[in-house]
C-alpha cells in the first residue's frame, strides 16, 4: 500500500465525504481529467497511481482534494 498510517489518519479525520457533485466537478478539471485518462490506460495500476497522487495531495495539506481524487475512481 502507498498510503501510510498517517495518510489514512488524515483522511479519517476529515469531517465529511465530499458530495458526489463535488467529486464529479473535480474529476472534470483538466489536470485531474488527464490523470484519470492516464490511469484508464493502466488498469492494473489504477489503485497504486491513485494512492500515489492522493498521498501527494495529503502531504500538501489538500486532504479534501485527496478524497475527491480517491472517490473519482468510480468514474474511471
Amino acid at each position: 500500500s502507498i498510503l501510510t498510517g498517517n495518510d489514512l489518519g488524515q483522511l479519517g479525520m476529515y469531517p465529511e465525504f465530499p458530495a458526489e457533485d463535488e467529486v464529479k466537478a473535480y474529476s472534470e478539471l483538466p489536470k485531474v481529467k488527464g490523470l484519470l485518462e492516464e490511469f484508464k490506460r493502466k488498469p492494473d495500476q489504477v489503485e497504486r497511481l491513485l494512492h500515489k497522487e492522493a498521498q501527494k495531495l495529503i502531504a500538501s495539506g489538500k486532504v479534501d482534494e485527496a478524497w475527491k481524487l480517491l472517490l473519482s475512481n468510480k468514474t474511471i
